[in-house]
């Protein structure tokens, strides 16, 4: 809970403006290659399953959505 964190950061003394702060998150994608190479079905059903079962980062470290840019980079296997 990293709000949660620099809050108590604030309340021992450290000068932070938590209305002006900005949160920059990194965003894998990962897609099917479309020239049909790549991983073998079961593993790329193997991948499907743990993105669509990943927690979004900023919901993982209690983030206001307001405050975080993510930047994203797509994968092809």
């Amino acid at each position: 809970d990293v709000p949660l964190v620099l809050e108590r950061l604030r309340a021992q003394g450290y000068p932070l403006d938590l209305d002006d702060v900005t949160y920059y998150l990194g965003r894998d994608r990962i897609t099917s290659r479309e020239d049909g190479r790549g991983l073998l079905p079961p593993i790329r059903a193997l991948f499907s399953y743990l993105q669509l079962n990943a927690a979004p980062l900023p919901d993982y470290f209690h983030l206001p959505r307001e405050h975080v840019v993510e930047i994203g980079r797509t994968f092809m296997v």
